[in-house]
């Protein structure tokens, strides 16, 4: 079975606040800030809102079969959220793949979300394999979990301190799609070593394969010829000398 390790980038459903709250007459970042507020005046994290306010910005996907692994993301001022959620249907329906996340709570049900909004088929609706790492390693609900970054460091990858939400949405209004598309990516290639080395450590996989996919991995990210990637290698290889 093919194997996708899944993350997506989110920002707030300007439209969807602006219908709610009557800020029509409102910019993007302004509508952004009045939702939060509204979300803290009822109790809500200061810095989330529930899935069901948040829009898709990117999805990347590192794809992993017997034969091959690629890299793939949906990203950028042309890719609309529906042309988002056909790429990943796409992979889903062509593959079939087990579904692997980092804190699949925030993910699975806002495409679930977004499909509901637009009125089209979720592609989550015929692909019962899914699993989650964060909770398959604290053993729990995730709310007390270690951070991807943290975990990967803990392996002894370079990691990947990410972006906050406040973050992404600045580099989404000031169409800085490649940091967004960057940022996914590092965390999909974290999240696919978290799991090759839980394999390792649950005996699904022996040492030398291990050794082996770890390396395929490595090699195949210095061929693309991308600074955040190549950057990463870096750190990697001066993390292991």
């Amino acid at each position: 079975m093919s194997v996708m390790l899944l993350d997506i980038a989110t920002v707030p459903d300007f439209e969807l606040g602006a219908r709610l709250y009557a800020l029509h007459d409102l910019s993007e970042k302004d509508i952004a800030r009045v939702m939060l507020t509204k979300r803290r005046e009822m109790g809500g994290d200061s810095e989330l809102l529930g899935q069901h306010m948040l829009r898709i910005a990117a999805i990347s996907i590192f794809l992993q079969d017997e034969n091959d692994i690629s890299l793939q993301t949906s990203a950028g001022p042309q890719a609309d959220e529906i042309n988002h959620l056909q790429f990943l249907a796409s992979i889903i329906d062509q593959h079939k793949p087990e579904i692997i996340t980092w804190d699949r709570r925030a993910i699975l049900p806002l495409v679930n979300f977004r499909c509901l909004y637009h009125g089209i088929r979720t592609p989550l609706a015929e692909n019962s394999v899914a699993s989650d790492l964060m909770t398959e390693l604290s053993a729990s609900d995730g709310k007390a979990s270690a951070s991807l970054h943290e975990v990967a460091v803990l392996c002894g990858f370079p990691g990947n301190e990410g972006m906050s939400v406040e973050t992404i949405l600045t580099a989404y209004l000031k169409d800085s799609h490649e940091l967004i598309r960057a940022n996914l990516e590092l965390n999909v290639i974290n999240t696919c070593l978290i799991h090759l080395r839980w394999q390792l450590v649950c005996g699904e996989i022996d040492q030398s394969l291990y050794a082996s996919k770890v390396q395929v991995l490595k090699e195949y990210l210095q061929k693309i010829d991308q600074t955040h990637l190549t950057n990463f290698v870096n750190a990697w290889d001066v993390k292991q000398q």
